[in-house]
């Protein structure tokens, strides 16, 4: 019979927590594919960040590699750094600039701290092993200089950054939908911003001024109405009788005067 699961308590948790923060070797090649998945040991990150341009002399590796490399492999691997951090290793400087948002001379060394987003670079670049020794030390103790983090005026920045390389990516891979997407709101805003300025403001006194000629129109208007009314009115047949009978009268007071 298989054995019971275990429960989850304080032992499977440690079990679980260094089964993660020991699955990746001391010294890997991370890129966009893998780099959430180291960030996830809960670990700071060494990366020795290479120039791909760089051809080596003699078939050598880069003199900054093989530092970060030889203290990673230190004691096959079990010294008191790997404790705390992961080592690693990329071509170029694209996960910096996404993380830094800035850019460094290549070759150089930094240290990133996932949980936090804050950053750490050594001064003088830490080129030899007694240099990168004393910059792990110093951020381990805290003291040294911390880059980058979580808050408002970060995230603030982030966002601008994050919009513009998206425009330029999309720019930069489709141009004509780039176009489309981007210039028909900007004419629609400059038309509308056109129209705003160039229109021709209207005094007080104009608006006063067409008022009562809107108002003196408006009378005579009501004049003409009136007037044509009164002459397109039916004939009064009552009044048509006694036209006649006016008449008759008018004719017989005047045999009697004869």
């Amino acid at each position: 019979d298989p054995p019971p699961p275990l429960d989850d308590g304080p032992v499977v948790d440690s079990l679980k927590q260094w089964i993660n923060s020991e699955r990746f070797p001391y010294f890997v090649k991370i890129d966009n594919g893998n780099f959430h998945s180291v960030a996830s040991v809960r670990k700071l990150i060494v990366s020795a960040t290479l120039d791909p341009q760089r051809d080596p002399e003699g078939g050598q590796p880069d003199p900054l590699l093989a530092t970060v490399r030889d203290l990673a492999l230190e004691n096959s691997g079990r010294n008191r750094f790997n404790d705390k951090f992961q080592f690693v290793y990329m071509e170029g400087d694209e996960l910096y600039h996404q993380i830094a948002m800035s850019r460094e001379p290549l070759p150089f060394v930094f240290c990133f701290d996932p949980s936090t987003d804050y950053y750490y670079l050594p001064p003088g670049g830490a080129r030899d092993r007694a240099a990168l020794v004393e910059f792990l030390d110093s951020v381990s103790r805290g003291e040294a200089p911390a880059y980058g983090g979580r808050g408002v005026h970060r995230r603030v920045y982030r966002l601008g950054f994050e919009g513009v390389n998206t425009v330029i990516a999309i720019w930069s891979e489709q141009p004509i939908v780039a176009s489309i997407i981007f210039g028909v709101p900007c004419l629609v805003i400059f038309c509308l911003c056109y129209m705003i300025c160039s229109a021709e403001p209207v005094d007080d006194d104009d608006v006063t001024n067409i008022d009562e000629d809107d108002s003196e129109y408006d009378d005579f208007e009501d004049r003409n109405l009136e007037s044509a009314d009164f002459e397109k009115a039916p004939p009064d047949p009552l009044l048509d009788e006694m036209e006649p009978l006016g008449a008759r009268r008018s004719s017989s007071s005047k045999s009697k005067d004869d």
